[in-house]
């Protein structure tokens, strides 16, 4: 691949005025009727880059692009990496970038009045303990937050969404256009260590209200969609869509007397047994302090081959599933 730069246009200060890019690939394509003359390469794009802000002076292949699809980037094809720039960065300096057009009558009044009650909450300080170090990222997750919870209805993004928002004047480092195709903000959200610390930090928010929180957890797990195309855990891949496409379930550690999640992991649909379970446990023990006590398991699922544990004398989980306990106590 390489990127293909069109019509660039400099000022007396050397400052890129205008121009585009596209990311291409060159593809080999023989003469069907055997007659080597005929053979020629032809160019598929493969990304549009967008409009060009910098270019590296020492390597060509590596610059600054204003992405329809991704906002403020910054693109090294060697590495094939883009990398989120922001609008005061020092590379971009002289650099005229299109100010995005913010709604005059943005709505304050329920934005307002959910992160009002939000900072009730242990929330709040459980979502500043686990991005507060990155700013730009803890700004992302709010205008996220946000949104999931105070869209009118699915078809509005989330950039389009922060427009129309008194939240737009309040997280001054993030780009609204940004957001409406953010994948580098899934692909850092699906970082392990970002849930171990989420976790670990509503545990500790909790058990300041109610020592007793997680005391007492259960793990349940339900079926997720098999098409990758409708599967809202696609945004939690790192892998890409690619690799949710094979059937999974969603493992969900519970504590007992509240209900509120406190870990999960996504499993293989077809795979149950005392080896996933010791798994979960070891994980949510080690990163937590927390013990398993019970497991929730579904229709199939509850058979002595597949947990390692007698199919009598088992007690019921909350929703009346039958549950494993006993051997699986010490997990």
């Amino acid at each position: 691949m390489r990127i293909k730069y069109r019509r660039i246009v400099r000022n007396e200060n050397n400052v890129i005025v205008s121009g585009t890019a596209f990311l291409v690939e060159n593809f080999y394509k023989p003469n069907p009727q055997g007659n080597r003359k005929g053979n020629h390469s032809r160019q598929e794009v493969v990304e549009r880059l967008g409009k060009v802000l910098w270019i590296d002076p020492e390597d060509q292949m590596k610059g600054i692009f204003n992405s329809p699809a991704r906002g403020l980037v910054h693109y090294d094809l060697s590495r094939d990496c883009f990398t989120e720039v922001s609008p005061n960065d020092e590379r971009l300096a002289g650099v005229r970038i299109k100010k995005e057009e913010i709604c005059l009558h943005a709505s304050f009044g329920s934005t307002y009045l959910f992160f009002s009650e939000l900072c009730k909450t242990p929330l709040m300080s459980v979502l500043r303990q686990s991005f507060g170090e990155n700013n730009r990222l803890y700004q992302k997750v709010l205008a996220h937050v946000a949104h999931d919870c105070l869209k009118i209805n699915d078809s509005i993004k989330c950039g389009d969404f922060l427009k129309q928002d008194m939240l737009s004047g309040i997280l001054a480092d993030l780009s609204c256009n940004e957001l409406n195709a953010d994948y580098p903000y899934f692909q850092e959200m699906a970082a392990d260590d970002l849930r171990t610390r989420f976790f670990k930090a509503l545990v500790t928010e909790m058990r300041k209200k109610d020592p007793e929180f997680g005391q007492g957890c259960y793990a349940d797990s339900l079926p997720l969609p098999d098409g990758s195309s409708d599967n809202p855990f696609n945004a939690l891949s790192a892998q890409g869509t690619d690799g949710v496409q094979i059937p999974a379930r969603l493992a969900l550690v519970l504590d007992i007397r509240t209900n509120i999640p406190l870990w999960f992991e996504i499993i293989p649909a077809n795979s149950l047994d005392e080896r996933i379970l010791q798994s979960v446990s070891s994980k949510v023990k080690e990163a937590l302090d927390v013990t398993i006590s019970r497991f929730a398991l579904g229709a199939g699922y509850a058979r002595k081959e597949r947990s390692g544990v007698p199919s009598r004398d088992r007690p019921i989980c909350p929703g009346g599933r039958i549950c494993a306990e006993g051997a699986l106590s010490g997990i």
